[in-house]
Parts: C-alpha cells; sequence; structure tokens
C-alpha cells in the first residue's frame, strides 16, 4: 500500500472511532500503528469485558475484536454488542481458521473475518469497505432525516395544536392562535 492510499483512507475515515480489543500485546502494539495512521480517535483494550465496558462508554463506529481472549471472548463480546447495536460493524481478527465458530459469528452478524498475522494490505482493504458501508449508511439516515424535517407534522392536544412544524404550519393552517377549528383540515377531525 502507498502512501497516498493510506492519506486517501485517513480522508474517509476523520471522524470514525474504532474499539480494538485483543489480548497479545505485540499484536496489539502492531495493529495499533495501522490504526492510528488512519483513525483519530481509537479505544484499545485487552479482553472482552473491559471491551464491552468501553463500548458501552462511547459510540464506536467499528469494533474489532480478537476470537480468543480472556475473561469474555470475542464471540460472547460481539454477540452482546450486537444485542445492543444490531448495525454495529464488527470484525473478527483470529491466529487460527476457526471454522467451527464461523456459523455463530455470521449468526451473531459480525461484518468480516480477518486471519493472523495480519497483513497490512488485507487490513487496510477492510477497513476501507467497512468505512465506507458506515459512511453509507450515515448519510441514508441524514437524508431519511432531513426528508422527515419537511413532511408536515403536527400533535394535538385536546382542541389545540401543541405543536406544528413549519411544514406543517405553511400548508395547513391559517394565521391562528393553534386552535383546531382553524385548522384547515378540520373535517377531518370532527368529533374527535
Amino acid at each position: 500500500m502507498n502512501k497516498s492510499y493510506i492519506l486517501k483512507l485517513q480522508k474517509l475515515c476523520y471522524g470514525l472511532k474504532v474499539l480494538y480489543v485483543e489480548d497479545d500485546e505485540n499484536i496489539s502494539k502492531q495493529v495499533h500503528r495501522i490504526l492510528n495512521r488512519i483513525f483519530d480517535h481509537i479505544d484499545i483494550e485487552v479482553d472482552g469485558k473491559s471491551g464491552l465496558e468501553k463500548y458501552e462508554e462511547h459510540n464506536h463506529d467499528i469494533v474489532i475484536t480478537d476470537l480468543s481472549m480472556p475473561i469474555i471472548n470475542g464471540i460472547v463480546m460481539s454477540h452482546k454488542i450486537k444485542q445492543k447495536n444490531k448495525d454495529q460493524m464488527i470484525i473478527v481478527t483470529s491466529a487460527h481458521n476457526e471454522m467451527k465458530y464461523m456459523s455463530k459469528l455470521i449468526d451473531i452478524g459480525v461484518n468480516k473475518f480477518i486471519y493472523k498475522p495480519i497483513n497490512l494490505k488485507n487490513i487496510l482493504e477492510v477497513l476501507a469497505k467497512t468505512s465506507i458501508k458506515i459512511l453509507k449508511d450515515k448519510k441514508k439516515k441524514i437524508k431519511h432525516n432531513v426528508c422527515a424535517i419537511n413532511n408536515p407534522t403536527v400533535i394535538i392536544d385536546g382542541n389545540k395544536i401543541k405543536h406544528a412544524n413549519e411544514s406543517f404550519k405553511k400548508y395547513f393552517l391559517k394565521d391562528s392562535d393553534g386552535d383546531v377549528c382553524e385548522f384547515r383540515l378540520s373535517c377531518m377531525f370532527k368529533d374527535k
């Protein structure tokens, strides 16, 4: 991977938060150096229990976890995280071909699996694809929220309009004090 690719990835990942959970200190240092060149917020933990606690403290965009760890393993931690946030992006790493765990990881909803030793090109590609998906999902949510803002919305309590957004006021209300009787479509609400 050349320097320009890493710079592009760094721009792409700006503002994304990563939780990295790994019990092997040497691997953790190696991967941390890679992550540190790309992300501006990285939390590192050494076991699934502390990883889960850190996850509950912060809103991470990406969780990268080892599979075999003390106290709580990566499978249990991933499962608990997905219970809290089914859309959480989780990448699992393992030194062994853990085929016996693959069906569990798929059922949990883990997004990617990376074999150790971690190859620089492989992890950068996985991080790029994962980050692109996260950013696309965030863009969809923003677009959805903007559309919701433009939709006419009203809250009615008894015979009074308690709140009406600007779109509702523009299309449905005359200049009034918020009385439902003044509502242009009042026939829809008669005797209700």
